[in-house]
């Protein structure tokens, strides 16, 4: 069944079709990457320390320093084992 009018409808479709803006796809939906980054011992990463330093200026010291009383009284507490 070959009507003339649905060819005309057919093509007046395919036009249409073409002035379409393609949709946003759904944010949810799309791919996604995480990283992780994991730092172990008595003082953050100097990165880190950095950022601290920009929110108190003399914060990477402190935390220098308590790490190294820490330090120091983890040394005095074997020695008396």
């Amino acid at each position: 069944m070959n009507d003339p009018n649905s060819e005309e409808v057919a093509e007046e479709v395919s036009a249409q079709e073409s002035n379409v803006a393609p949709q946003p796809r759904n944010s949810s939906l799309s791919p996604q990457i995480s990283a992780s980054v994991q730092f172990t011992g008595p003082i953050p990463h100097p990165g880190i320390l950095e950022q601290y330093n920009r929110i108190l200026p003399s914060a990477a010291d402190r935390i220098i320093s308590m790490a190294e009383r820490r330090k120091s009284i983890d040394t005095k507490c074997r020695k008396n084992l």
